[in-house]
Protein backbone atom coordinates (compact mmCIF):
# COMPACT_ATOMS: atom_id res chain seq x y z
CA UNK A 1 0.00 0.00 0.00
CA UNK A 2 2.83 1.90 0.78
CA UNK A 3 3.43 2.47 -3.13
CA UNK A 4 0.17 3.20 -4.28
CA UNK A 5 0.68 7.05 -3.95
CA UNK A 6 4.23 6.48 -5.90
CA UNK A 7 1.97 4.71 -8.56
CA UNK A 8 -0.74 7.16 -8.69
CA UNK A 9 1.35 9.78 -9.15
CA UNK A 10 3.18 8.23 -12.36
CA UNK A 11 0.14 7.34 -13.74
CA UNK A 12 -1.12 10.76 -13.22
CA UNK A 13 2.04 12.13 -14.56
CA UNK A 14 1.68 10.08 -18.03
CA UNK A 15 -1.92 11.36 -18.47
CA UNK A 16 -0.78 14.79 -18.90
CA UNK A 17 2.31 14.21 -20.74
CA UNK A 18 0.18 12.35 -23.43
CA UNK A 19 -2.49 15.28 -23.47
CA UNK A 20 0.30 17.96 -23.88
CA UNK A 21 1.49 16.03 -26.64
CA UNK A 22 -1.87 15.31 -28.02
CA UNK A 23 -2.62 19.44 -27.95
CA UNK A 24 0.88 20.59 -29.38
CA UNK A 25 0.34 17.88 -31.90
CA UNK A 26 -3.48 19.80 -32.85
CA UNK A 27 -1.20 23.03 -32.64
CA UNK A 28 1.06 21.89 -35.52
CA UNK A 29 -1.87 20.82 -37.69
CA UNK A 30 -2.88 22.95 -40.66
CA UNK A 31 -6.60 24.18 -39.93
CA UNK A 32 -8.41 24.61 -43.73
CA UNK A 33 -11.93 26.02 -43.88
CA UNK A 34 -14.12 28.24 -45.93
CA UNK A 35 -14.34 31.72 -44.82
CA UNK A 36 -16.53 33.28 -47.39
CA UNK A 37 -19.39 32.13 -50.34
CA UNK A 38 -20.14 34.64 -53.38
CA UNK A 39 -22.61 34.08 -56.43
CA UNK A 40 -23.01 36.25 -59.27
CA UNK A 41 -24.55 36.49 -62.47
CA UNK A 42 -21.77 35.57 -65.20
CA UNK A 43 -22.85 38.57 -67.36
CA UNK A 44 -25.21 41.51 -65.91
CA UNK A 45 -26.38 42.19 -62.80
CA UNK A 46 -30.06 40.02 -62.43
CA UNK A 47 -29.99 36.15 -62.28
CA UNK A 48 -31.87 34.40 -65.00
CA UNK A 49 -33.21 30.75 -65.00
CA UNK A 50 -30.99 28.38 -66.46
CA UNK A 51 -28.14 31.31 -67.70
CA UNK A 52 -24.58 31.15 -66.64
CA UNK A 53 -23.50 31.63 -62.94
CA UNK A 54 -20.26 31.88 -61.05
CA UNK A 55 -19.78 30.84 -57.80
CA UNK A 56 -16.76 31.99 -55.54
CA UNK A 57 -15.37 30.63 -52.57
CA UNK A 58 -12.80 32.19 -50.27
CA UNK A 59 -10.25 29.37 -48.77
CA UNK A 60 -8.29 29.95 -45.60
CA UNK A 61 -6.03 28.51 -43.07
CA UNK A 62 -4.04 28.72 -40.01
CA UNK A 63 -0.83 29.57 -39.53
CA UNK A 64 0.30 26.06 -40.78
CA UNK A 65 1.02 24.84 -44.13
CA UNK A 66 -0.82 21.91 -45.30
CA UNK A 67 -0.40 19.80 -47.92
CA UNK A 68 -2.10 19.47 -51.09
CA UNK A 69 -6.21 18.89 -51.02
CA UNK A 70 -9.30 18.98 -52.89
CA UNK A 71 -11.94 22.08 -52.84
CA UNK A 72 -15.47 21.23 -53.76
CA UNK A 73 -18.15 23.31 -55.36
CA UNK A 74 -21.80 22.46 -54.54
CA UNK A 75 -25.42 23.88 -55.85
CA UNK A 76 -27.70 22.64 -53.49
CA UNK A 77 -27.24 18.42 -53.28
CA UNK A 78 -26.34 19.14 -56.88
CA UNK A 79 -22.11 18.40 -57.30
CA UNK A 80 -20.55 21.08 -60.00
CA UNK A 81 -16.86 21.26 -59.58
CA UNK A 82 -13.48 19.65 -57.87
CA UNK A 83 -10.33 21.90 -57.72
CA UNK A 84 -7.00 20.96 -56.41
CA UNK A 85 -5.18 23.04 -54.78
CA UNK A 86 -1.11 22.24 -54.11
CA UNK A 87 1.05 24.34 -51.56
CA UNK A 88 2.87 26.40 -53.36
CA UNK A 89 -0.56 27.64 -54.33
CA UNK A 90 -1.48 28.15 -50.74
CA UNK A 91 1.39 29.80 -49.48
CA UNK A 92 -0.40 33.07 -48.99
CA UNK A 93 -3.21 31.04 -46.44
CA UNK A 94 -6.05 32.49 -48.24
CA UNK A 95 -7.19 31.92 -51.92
CA UNK A 96 -10.03 32.59 -54.01
CA UNK A 97 -11.51 30.02 -56.30
CA UNK A 98 -14.35 29.81 -58.93
CA UNK A 99 -16.45 27.43 -60.40
CA UNK A 100 -19.25 28.49 -63.39
CA UNK A 101 -22.95 26.66 -62.61
CA UNK A 102 -26.15 27.18 -64.61
CA UNK A 103 -28.48 29.09 -62.32
CA UNK A 104 -31.85 27.58 -60.86
CA UNK A 105 -34.37 29.85 -59.59
CA UNK A 106 -35.88 26.67 -57.70
CA UNK A 107 -32.18 26.38 -55.75
CA UNK A 108 -31.29 28.41 -52.83
CA UNK A 109 -28.29 26.74 -50.86
CA UNK A 110 -24.48 26.72 -51.99
CA UNK A 111 -21.91 25.31 -50.15
CA UNK A 112 -18.39 25.10 -50.47
CA UNK A 113 -16.08 21.45 -48.48
CA UNK A 114 -12.59 22.14 -48.43
CA UNK A 115 -10.40 18.78 -47.88
CA UNK A 116 -13.44 17.58 -49.87
CA UNK A 117 -11.29 14.08 -49.90
CA UNK A 118 -10.57 14.42 -46.61
CA UNK A 119 -6.58 13.77 -47.37
CA UNK A 120 -5.49 16.72 -44.92
CA UNK A 121 -4.98 15.71 -40.96
CA UNK A 122 -6.44 19.13 -39.64
CA UNK A 123 -6.59 20.61 -35.91
CA UNK A 124 -10.03 21.29 -36.75
CA UNK A 125 -12.37 18.77 -38.97
CA UNK A 126 -15.69 20.27 -38.03
CA UNK A 127 -15.14 23.96 -39.99
CA UNK A 128 -14.27 22.06 -43.61
CA UNK A 129 -17.88 23.04 -44.75
CA UNK A 130 -19.38 26.32 -45.47
CA UNK A 131 -23.35 26.94 -46.74
CA UNK A 132 -24.54 30.39 -48.36
CA UNK A 133 -28.54 30.81 -48.63
CA UNK A 134 -29.38 33.16 -51.77
CA UNK A 135 -32.74 34.39 -51.50
CA UNK A 136 -33.56 36.50 -54.33
CA UNK A 137 -36.52 39.03 -54.86
CA UNK A 138 -39.26 37.61 -56.20
CA UNK A 139 -42.72 38.60 -57.90
CA UNK A 140 -44.85 35.80 -56.45
CA UNK A 141 -48.43 35.40 -55.61
CA UNK A 142 -48.58 35.53 -52.11
CA UNK A 143 -51.54 33.01 -52.19
CA UNK A 144 -49.23 30.50 -53.59
CA UNK A 145 -46.65 30.53 -50.52
CA UNK A 146 -46.89 27.17 -48.27
CA UNK A 147 -47.37 28.21 -44.72
CA UNK A 148 -45.25 26.37 -42.81
CA UNK A 149 -45.28 27.82 -39.29
CA UNK A 150 -42.14 28.70 -37.41
CA UNK A 151 -42.68 27.72 -33.67
CA UNK A 152 -41.23 30.78 -32.18
CA UNK A 153 -42.75 33.59 -30.32
CA UNK A 154 -41.78 36.94 -31.27
CA UNK A 155 -43.59 40.04 -33.12
CA UNK A 156 -42.53 42.23 -36.04
CA UNK A 157 -44.63 44.93 -36.66
CA UNK A 158 -44.76 47.36 -39.72
CA UNK A 159 -43.83 50.82 -38.67
CA UNK A 160 -44.68 53.28 -42.10
CA UNK A 161 -44.05 54.08 -45.11
CA UNK A 162 -41.76 56.10 -47.09
CA UNK A 163 -41.88 56.68 -50.99
CA UNK A 164 -39.26 58.45 -52.90
CA UNK A 165 -39.54 59.25 -56.25
CA UNK A 166 -36.14 58.62 -57.70
CA UNK A 167 -37.04 60.13 -61.19
CA UNK A 168 -40.28 61.44 -61.89
CA UNK A 169 -39.35 61.48 -65.66
CA UNK A 170 -39.77 57.71 -65.86
CA UNK A 171 -42.04 57.64 -63.08
CA UNK A 172 -39.17 55.08 -61.14
CA UNK A 173 -40.34 55.03 -57.48
CA UNK A 174 -38.94 53.18 -54.34
CA UNK A 175 -41.09 52.19 -51.44
CA UNK A 176 -39.42 51.36 -47.90
CA UNK A 177 -40.78 49.48 -45.54
CA UNK A 178 -40.13 50.44 -41.79
CA UNK A 179 -40.14 47.37 -39.75
CA UNK A 180 -39.22 46.33 -35.87
CA UNK A 181 -39.01 42.95 -34.75
CA UNK A 182 -39.26 41.57 -31.26
CA UNK A 183 -38.27 38.19 -30.29
CA UNK A 184 -35.27 35.48 -30.47
CA UNK A 185 -33.08 34.88 -33.39
CA UNK A 186 -34.90 33.41 -36.48
CA UNK A 187 -33.97 30.06 -38.31
CA UNK A 188 -35.86 30.97 -41.06
CA UNK A 189 -36.22 33.91 -43.10
CA UNK A 190 -39.95 35.29 -43.41
CA UNK A 191 -41.61 37.09 -46.31
CA UNK A 192 -41.97 40.97 -46.69
CA UNK A 193 -44.79 42.19 -49.54
CA UNK A 194 -45.46 45.65 -50.66
CA UNK A 195 -48.95 45.54 -52.41
CA UNK A 196 -51.12 47.99 -54.39
CA UNK A 197 -54.78 47.61 -54.90
CA UNK A 198 -57.53 49.88 -56.47
CA UNK A 199 -55.46 51.83 -58.19
CA UNK A 200 -55.97 50.27 -62.09
CA UNK A 201 -54.54 49.55 -63.94
CA UNK A 202 -51.77 49.10 -61.16
CA UNK A 203 -53.09 46.39 -59.07
CA UNK A 204 -50.08 44.11 -57.66
CA UNK A 205 -47.88 42.49 -55.21
CA UNK A 206 -44.15 42.30 -54.85
CA UNK A 207 -41.83 40.04 -52.29
CA UNK A 208 -38.87 39.40 -50.63
CA UNK A 209 -37.44 37.79 -47.61
CA UNK A 210 -35.89 39.53 -44.50
CA UNK A 211 -34.17 37.57 -41.73
CA UNK A 212 -34.44 40.54 -39.00
CA UNK A 213 -32.42 40.17 -36.05
CA UNK A 214 -33.52 40.42 -32.60
CA UNK A 215 -35.14 44.04 -31.53
CA UNK A 216 -34.45 45.22 -35.34
CA UNK A 217 -35.51 48.11 -36.38
CA UNK A 218 -34.83 47.76 -40.39
CA UNK A 219 -36.23 48.74 -43.89
CA UNK A 220 -37.40 46.33 -47.03
CA UNK A 221 -37.01 48.14 -49.96
CA UNK A 222 -38.98 47.49 -53.42
CA UNK A 223 -38.31 49.55 -56.59
CA UNK A 224 -40.77 49.59 -59.71
CA UNK A 225 -42.28 52.01 -62.15
CA UNK A 226 -45.98 53.77 -62.24
CA UNK A 227 -47.88 56.56 -64.19
CA UNK A 228 -49.27 57.54 -61.02
CA UNK A 229 -48.02 60.25 -58.94
CA UNK A 230 -47.29 59.62 -55.14
CA UNK A 231 -50.37 61.35 -54.08
CA UNK A 232 -52.44 58.80 -55.64
CA UNK A 233 -50.79 55.64 -54.18
CA UNK A 234 -52.19 57.48 -50.18
CA UNK A 235 -54.30 54.86 -48.87
CA UNK A 236 -53.31 52.07 -51.56
CA UNK A 237 -50.11 51.41 -51.10
CA UNK A 238 -49.47 48.62 -48.35
CA UNK A 239 -46.96 47.17 -46.56
CA UNK A 240 -47.62 43.49 -45.31
CA UNK A 241 -44.99 41.35 -43.10
CA UNK A 242 -45.40 37.85 -42.50
CA UNK A 243 -48.53 37.92 -44.97
CA UNK A 244 -48.18 33.94 -45.04
CA UNK A 245 -48.25 33.69 -41.47
CA UNK A 246 -45.43 31.63 -41.32
CA UNK A 247 -44.16 33.74 -37.71
CA UNK A 248 -45.79 32.49 -34.43
CA UNK A 249 -46.59 35.79 -33.15
CA UNK A 250 -47.75 37.44 -29.83
CA UNK A 251 -49.61 40.06 -31.75
CA UNK A 252 -50.98 40.02 -35.67
CA UNK A 253 -52.68 42.88 -36.20
CA UNK A 254 -49.51 45.08 -36.13
CA UNK A 255 -47.84 43.26 -39.37
CA UNK A 256 -49.87 46.00 -41.94
CA UNK A 257 -48.63 49.76 -42.73
CA UNK A 258 -51.05 51.79 -45.40
CA UNK A 259 -49.06 55.03 -47.26
CA UNK A 260 -50.10 58.15 -46.26
CA UNK A 261 -48.84 61.24 -48.25
CA UNK A 262 -49.24 63.80 -45.51
CA UNK A 263 -46.34 61.67 -43.69
CA UNK A 264 -43.59 60.89 -46.03
CA UNK A 265 -40.66 60.71 -43.68
CA UNK A 266 -38.57 58.26 -41.78
CA UNK A 267 -40.65 57.61 -38.72
CA UNK A 268 -38.33 58.44 -36.01
CA UNK A 269 -36.77 56.41 -33.49
CA UNK A 270 -34.19 53.80 -34.11
CA UNK A 271 -34.97 53.55 -37.52
CA UNK A 272 -32.03 53.99 -40.50
CA UNK A 273 -32.41 56.14 -43.26
CA UNK A 274 -33.01 54.45 -46.39
CA UNK A 275 -30.41 54.11 -49.13
CA UNK A 276 -32.10 55.98 -52.25
CA UNK A 277 -30.47 54.36 -55.43
CA UNK A 278 -30.19 56.34 -58.21
CA UNK A 279 -31.70 53.87 -61.61
CA UNK A 280 -30.24 53.88 -65.07
CA UNK A 281 -32.20 56.85 -67.08
CA UNK A 282 -31.98 55.68 -70.53
CA UNK A 283 -31.42 58.39 -73.22
CA UNK A 284 -33.73 59.77 -75.62
CA UNK A 285 -33.43 61.17 -79.32
CA UNK A 286 -35.87 63.17 -80.71
CA UNK A 287 -36.71 64.41 -84.36
CA UNK A 288 -37.32 68.39 -83.88
CA UNK A 289 -38.19 69.45 -87.40
CA UNK A 290 -37.80 68.42 -91.05
CA UNK A 291 -38.54 70.99 -93.59
CA UNK A 292 -37.06 71.09 -97.33
CA UNK A 293 -35.33 74.33 -99.03
CA UNK A 294 -36.21 73.80 -102.81
CA UNK A 295 -34.21 74.37 -105.79
CA UNK A 296 -35.56 77.54 -106.98
CA UNK A 297 -35.44 76.36 -110.85
CA UNK A 298 -37.94 73.57 -110.08
CA UNK A 299 -40.96 74.64 -111.67
CA UNK A 300 -44.32 73.56 -109.76
CA UNK A 301 -45.99 72.70 -112.83
CA UNK A 302 -44.71 69.18 -112.36
CA UNK A 303 -46.58 67.19 -110.56
CA UNK A 304 -46.83 64.00 -108.57
CA UNK A 305 -42.87 64.57 -107.99
CA UNK A 306 -40.85 65.52 -104.72
CA UNK A 307 -39.25 68.47 -105.41
CA UNK A 308 -35.51 68.83 -106.05
CA UNK A 309 -33.63 70.74 -102.98
CA UNK A 310 -32.10 70.20 -99.55
CA UNK A 311 -34.12 68.06 -96.64
CA UNK A 312 -32.90 69.71 -93.26
CA UNK A 313 -33.55 67.40 -90.28
CA UNK A 314 -32.88 68.72 -86.67
CA UNK A 315 -32.28 66.29 -83.66
CA UNK A 316 -32.26 66.87 -80.34
CA UNK A 317 -30.54 64.14 -77.80
CA UNK A 318 -31.64 63.58 -73.53
CA UNK A 319 -29.99 61.78 -71.36
CA UNK A 320 -26.38 60.25 -70.64
CA UNK A 321 -24.05 60.45 -73.43
CA UNK A 322 -24.22 57.91 -76.15
CA UNK A 323 -21.84 54.76 -76.02
CA UNK A 324 -22.37 53.55 -79.67
CA UNK A 325 -22.91 55.63 -83.03
CA UNK A 326 -26.43 55.96 -84.15
CA UNK A 327 -27.36 57.32 -87.68
CA UNK A 328 -30.57 59.24 -89.09
CA UNK A 329 -31.99 58.40 -92.65
CA UNK A 330 -34.28 59.71 -95.34
CA UNK A 331 -36.86 58.38 -96.21
CA UNK A 332 -39.01 58.76 -99.62
CA UNK A 333 -42.34 56.56 -99.02
CA UNK A 334 -41.37 54.85 -96.68
CA UNK A 335 -38.18 53.40 -98.62
CA UNK A 336 -34.78 54.35 -96.89
CA UNK A 337 -32.73 56.19 -100.07
CA UNK A 338 -29.84 58.22 -97.66
CA UNK A 339 -28.69 58.00 -94.18
CA UNK A 340 -25.67 59.61 -92.36
CA UNK A 341 -23.58 58.62 -89.25
CA UNK A 342 -23.99 60.34 -85.64
CA UNK A 343 -20.60 59.93 -83.91
CA UNK A 344 -20.38 59.91 -80.17
CA UNK A 345 -18.38 62.85 -80.40
CA UNK A 346 -21.77 64.87 -82.05
CA UNK A 347 -23.94 63.26 -79.88
CA UNK A 348 -22.10 65.23 -77.24
CA UNK A 349 -23.62 68.38 -78.52
CA UNK A 350 -26.70 66.98 -77.78
CA UNK A 351 -28.21 69.22 -80.62
CA UNK A 352 -27.72 69.00 -84.62
CA UNK A 353 -28.81 69.28 -88.14
CA UNK A 354 -28.50 66.77 -90.60
CA UNK A 355 -28.69 67.81 -94.76
CA UNK A 356 -29.59 65.66 -97.47
CA UNK A 357 -30.09 66.18 -101.23
CA UNK A 358 -33.50 65.99 -102.56
CA UNK A 359 -32.69 64.76 -106.38
CA UNK A 360 -36.72 65.55 -107.18
CA UNK A 361 -38.26 62.00 -106.10
CA UNK A 362 -40.93 60.88 -109.52
CA UNK A 363 -43.85 59.49 -108.06
CA UNK A 364 -46.09 56.58 -108.98
CA UNK A 365 -49.22 56.45 -109.83
CA UNK A 366 -50.14 57.68 -105.99
CA UNK A 367 -51.09 61.17 -105.89
CA UNK A 368 -49.89 61.62 -102.23
CA UNK A 369 -45.89 61.50 -101.83
CA UNK A 370 -44.10 61.46 -98.25
CA UNK A 371 -40.67 62.67 -97.24
CA UNK A 372 -39.66 61.32 -93.73
CA UNK A 373 -36.79 62.12 -91.46
CA UNK A 374 -36.31 59.15 -88.82
CA UNK A 375 -33.40 59.22 -86.31
CA UNK A 376 -32.24 55.88 -84.73
CA UNK A 377 -34.24 53.68 -87.43
CA UNK A 378 -32.30 50.79 -86.58
CA UNK A 379 -32.82 51.17 -83.09
CA UNK A 380 -29.66 50.52 -82.13
CA UNK A 381 -30.06 53.34 -79.02
CA UNK A 382 -32.12 51.75 -76.19
CA UNK A 383 -34.82 55.03 -75.59
CA UNK A 384 -37.08 55.40 -73.07
CA UNK A 385 -39.74 56.69 -76.07
CA UNK A 386 -39.60 55.21 -79.06
CA UNK A 387 -42.29 57.62 -80.49
CA UNK A 388 -41.07 60.78 -81.27
CA UNK A 389 -37.75 59.41 -83.50
CA UNK A 390 -39.92 60.66 -86.97
CA UNK A 391 -40.89 63.74 -88.86
CA UNK A 392 -43.12 63.64 -92.19
CA UNK A 393 -43.67 65.96 -95.26
CA UNK A 394 -46.64 65.16 -97.32
CA UNK A 395 -46.71 66.38 -101.10
CA UNK A 396 -50.18 65.70 -102.83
Amino acid sequence: MKFLPIVLMLILGLTISVWVFMVQAAKDLPDIYIDKIEIKPFQGTEFKDGAKAIMKCTVKRGNVPANAFHVAFYQGSKFIKEIRITPTQFTSGEIILSAGFNYDKNIFKYSCVADSRNTVSESNENNNKKEYTYLPITYINPDEVETVPIEVVGDISADSIMITEVSSFVEYYQVHCFYHYKGPELEKPIQASMSIKALNPSSFVISQTIKPKPDEYGIATFEFRDDHSIDEFSGKLKCIFDMPNTLKEYNESNNTAVFDKNNNIVPSGSYPHPIIIKPVILPDIKAMAFTLKRDTSFSDVITNIIPPGTFYCSWAWEGDPADAEWKISLYIDDKEVESKVITKAETLKRIGIVQFASKGYPGSTSSTRKAKCVVDPNNKIKERDETNNEKTITYQ
